[in-house]
């Protein structure tokens, strides 16, 4: 049984069930702005693959400072001071966003 609000739930247990939630929905795009951000690495990897799964064809924009997170993506872009720096297509490799981080 739950607690109202969750309270005793993990903050990577939060992001499952805002996650779940939204696969829910109906809505043809989904934005997950830092998903996977409170999950262990291993957990973050099950649910990144579950999502490109169960996303069934619906538009998903991921933001996300691990390219992690971006693992099954068909495009990326890298922002710097609200502007787009760079692009690519395909998941971003590892470091690939990081590099671009730095002035």
């Amino acid at each position: 049984m739950l607690a109202e609000n969750g309270e005793q739930l993990s903050g990577g247990q939060r992001q499952r069930l805002a996650i779940a939630r939204a696969l829910l929905s109906p809505a043809p795009v989904l934005v997950l702005d830092e998903a996977t951000s409170a999950l262990d690495p291993g957990t973050e990897r099950q649910v990144v693959d579950s999502l490109a799964e169960a996303t069934g064809g619906r538009t998903v924009i991921i933001i996300a400072h691990r390219a992690s997170a971006c693992a099954h993506a068909t495009g990326w872009m890298a922002l710097r001071g609200g502007r787009i720096a760079a692009t690519g297509t395909g998941a971003p490799a590892d470091g690939a966003l990081s590099r671009r981080q730095t002035p």
